[in-house]
């Protein structure tokens, strides 16, 4: 898979996107997010559980 948009949305709690240039991002219940190959990071810094969905879409490489 390359350059493939994948949504993510938590679905309880609250977890934060760290990307590699740094950037944080804090996301709770109802929020989405779009990754598109980047690299990045999940973190649940709570001291609670947090329930997230993803959904990986793949691709033939050279479309």
């Amino acid at each position: 898979m390359r350059g493939v948009p994948s949504p993510t949305s938590p679905l309880h709690g609250e977890i934060v996107l760290e990307l590699d240039d740094g950037h944080c991002a804090s996301l709770s219940a109802g929020d989405i997010v779009i990754q598109n190959g980047t690299r990045h990071a999940w973190r649940n810094r709570s001291d609670q559980p947090a329930t997230v969905a993803f959904v990986l879409i793949g691709v033939e490489q050279g479309h």
